[in-house]
């Protein structure tokens, strides 16, 4: 276990944010206020990490225990306290301990380390087919749309692992997968099969939805 362990509010959500993703959410628990203005005054991360269960009414909520530490960077708030912030994703963390707060979740949380590559040639010939599968994906989007963007890829194999991730159709369990792995090649070995699979049916009637039961052989959460 890391000796680094850092106290950080948890967000338990219905959706699963990955590193350096932009995301917009509607908070509608005027009690997170605080917290959220907190964060936004001292630029303190918060942990958004994937509901796992809870009761109907929406109490005593479980959370999946690896999320993604994530900036708040700026905040709407409207008069029923009710509020949207727009987040980027940070890091991942692992939550170690849940700590017990009156008006928010807060864990003791460490980072999740990406491991080395074993085979760096292995590793780069992976990068290089997830990316030229997913420059391919990108592509034949946008030539359906009126106008023309020009798309930066990231150089960075950790980096584009993610970005992929986070534009592939994927459902909770899928990404939540995806987010605990920690082996860049591990995470491209898993994608490219559906980039592959995304790039024959746009050919036909549009991107499918991928479900968490086509992970399965790489699904082991937390």
């Amino acid at each position: 276990m890391s000796q680094h362990l850092e106290k950080m509010p948890i967000l338990p959500l219905d959706m699963v944010v990955f590193p350096f993703s932009h995301n917009r959410i509607h908070i509608s628990d005027p009690m997170l206020r605080p917290v959220i203005d907190e964060c936004v005054r001292f630029e303190k991360p918060i942990a958004i990490v994937l509901i796992r269960t809870h009761n109907a009414d929406g109490s005593d909520i479980e959370p999946y225990l690896v999320g993604t530490a994530v900036q708040i960077e700026s905040v709407d708030h409207y008069e029923n306290g009710r509020m949207d912030i727009q987040i980027l994703g940070d890091r991942r963390i692992r939550i170690r301990e849940m700590l017990h707060s009156e008006s928010t979740m807060m864990g003791s949380v460490e980072p999740v380390v990406e491991a080395a590559a074993e085979d760096q040639m292995a590793a780069d010939a992976l990068f290089d087919t997830a990316r030229t599968e997913f420059e391919e994906l990108m592509k034949r989007l946008f030539a359906r749309q009126d106008f023309q963007i020009q798309v930066v890829f990231p150089t960075d194999p950790f980096v584009l692992s993610f970005t992929i991730a986070n534009l592939l159709p994927l459902d909770n369990l899928a990404k939540q997968s995806l987010l605990e792995m920690t082996n860049t090649s591990e995470r491209f070995r898993s994608m490219i099969p559906f980039l592959q699979t995304q790039n024959i049916n746009l050919n036909r009637q549009g991107l499918q939805r991928i479900v968490a039961q086509e992970f399965q052989e790489w699904i082991s959460l937390n």
